[in-house]
């Protein structure tokens, strides 16, 4: 066999092996994002629940004023793009969708940015000031 030949195979079996790691990862991160999440940001404690049935629940407590907001929907997590997009509609509470990405920071925590009425006009970058880190709570 040519050199050529042999350098041919070895990186095809290296982009497929390569290829299939990636995929796998994508695969096992699908159902992370299933459970309950908690963060403050700008003075609110907000909980987020993401059902296995891709419904949500979305908590916001006004620590200042007492008061509560509670929306639901239905949430959409497209994992093959980078950064993640995260979509909530059917919002009964709302007349529109929300848009977003997210990143998981590490398995017991995400950071959202800030949320978009429109598709159009989401996030496409993470901005510091704005972002919303949630840590996850274990069921005991």
């Amino acid at each position: 066999m040519k050199k050529g030949t042999i350098f041919l195979l070895l990186f095809f079996f290296w982009t497929l092996w390569y290829s299939l790691l990636l995929n796998s990862k994508v695969i096992n991160s699908q159902n992370h994002l299933i459970g309950y999440w908690e963060g403050e940001y700008a003075g609110k404690e907000l909980t987020f629940i993401f059902n296995e049935d891709s419904s949500c629940l979305i908590t916001f407590f006004d620590m200042v004023s007492d008061s509560i907001i509670i929306i639901s929907g239905n949430y959409n997590v497209i994992y093959k793009k980078h950064p993640m997009s995260l979509n909530i509609k059917n919002i009964a509470e709302l007349t529109h969708p929300l848009y977003t990405i997210i990143h998981f920071l590490k398995n017991d925590s995400i950071k959202i940015a800030k949320f978009s009425p429109r598709w159009r006009t989401r996030p496409i970058s993470f901005d510091n000031k704005s972002d919303i880190i949630l840590r996850r709570i274990k069921n005991n």
